[in-house]
């Protein structure tokens, strides 16, 4: 089964075992995308981006998103949660959502590995999902990780080498099998892909590519988060300014950088995030959350001063015929 984003599941930090975050926001708006596609309210306000931050409440919703036009819409604009719905019912669903799914090579390759976990025949010749991947070649390049199809890294070097100036997913694929090739030569192209820049960061750090924030194209809080994270852009501000965007990413950020602790850091940023006055369904549980911090950080004790050493200690230290315990080390 196809997981959902780690970060979304941050919502459940401090939240006890009945109060998760993440369930409860999702169940909220599949509540209210469930009365649109029953005619009983308007596709409006922060209904429109459910799907973009909830791609699972598709499959809660079933064959009654493909009823409402604004839903089967926001379903085409995302192609995970398109995804989503066609995995529920394969066969019912496949001649109306495969071809959006399609259109994402990301949720074309889940849908591969998806038939494949399952056991299941997909309803076209293997050619045309493999085609599908090659728009963003490492999708292509993690299946054949997968399978070992030859015909797979055929297609996906014979793309990489006509497009690997042009490409970013080209790019990355070209340097990765031409390890005598330059990444310099290239960091333009890969700045087209905040995905495939995090990637080369990491594959091709030791031979010398490094990245601007600046000059990285498209960046999304996702691959922001990636970027702070491992520590590959030194640009934290610019960073945590992406991040705002998507309080999910940022709330990730915060819990594995530990900095929820720095409580008036913390709640600049929240406050930062609440004013951008964006209709996103996530920012009433980030307000939930922030509270459920500040209590949590208020109840933890306070960090331990490092001891003072005593004279005997000191002195057994710096004058290296003692031991730490004041014990006398044997004579060599």
């Amino acid at each position: 089964m196809i997981l959902k984003n780690k970060a979304l599941q941050i919502f459940d930090f401090l939240a006890l075992p009945s109060e998760k975050l993440y369930e409860r926001a999702a169940r909220f708006q599949f509540e209210g995308l469930l009365e649109v596609v029953n005619g009983k309210a308007p596709y409006e306000g922060e209904k429109v981006f459910a799907l973009s931050y909830f791609p699972e409440i598709a499959a809660a919703l079933g064959e009654q998103a493909m009823r409402n036009a604004g839903v089967t819409a926001a379903m085409k604009a995302q192609p995970m949660s398109a995804l989503y719905l066609l995995i529920r019912n394969y066969g019912g669903y496949a001649q109306y959502l495969e071809p959006i799914v399609l259109t994402s090579p990301e949720a074309t390759y889940y849908l591969l590995k998806y038939s494949r976990d399952q056991k299941f025949a997909l309803r076209e010749k293997p050619e045309v999902y493999w085609r599908a991947l090659l728009s963003e070649p490492f999708w292509a390049l993690r299946c054949w990780g997968d399978t070992q199809e030859d015909a797979i890294l055929s297609m996906t070097l014979q793309a990489a080498e006509a497009n690997k100036d042009k490409l970013a997913g080209a790019a990355y694929v070209h340097l990765y099998f031409n390890t005598e090739a330059d990444p310099t030569d290239f960091v333009e192209t890969l700045s087209s892909s905040p995905m495939v820049a995090y990637l080369s960061s990491r594959h091709f750090y030791d031979r010398g590519v490094e990245f601007q924030y600046f000059n990285l194209r498209g960046l999304t809080p996702r691959w922001a988060y990636h970027f702070i994270t491992d520590g590959f852009l030194d640009n934290e501000e610019g960073l945590v300014d992406t991040m705002i965007n998507s309080p999910d990413w940022l709330v990730e950020y915060l819990v594995e950088s530990e900095r929820y602790k720095d409580l008036a850091y913390t709640g600049k940023v929240v406050e930062r995030a609440l004013e951008t006055k964006v209709s996103n369904p996530q920012l009433t549980y980030l307000k939930l959350w922030w509270a459920r911090v500040q209590e949590y950080v208020k109840k933890l004790p306070p960090p331990k001063t490092p001891k003072t050493a005593t004279n005997g200690t000191a002195n057994a230290a710096t004058n290296g015929t003692g031991s730490a315990t004041g014990e006398t080390k044997p004579s060599a």
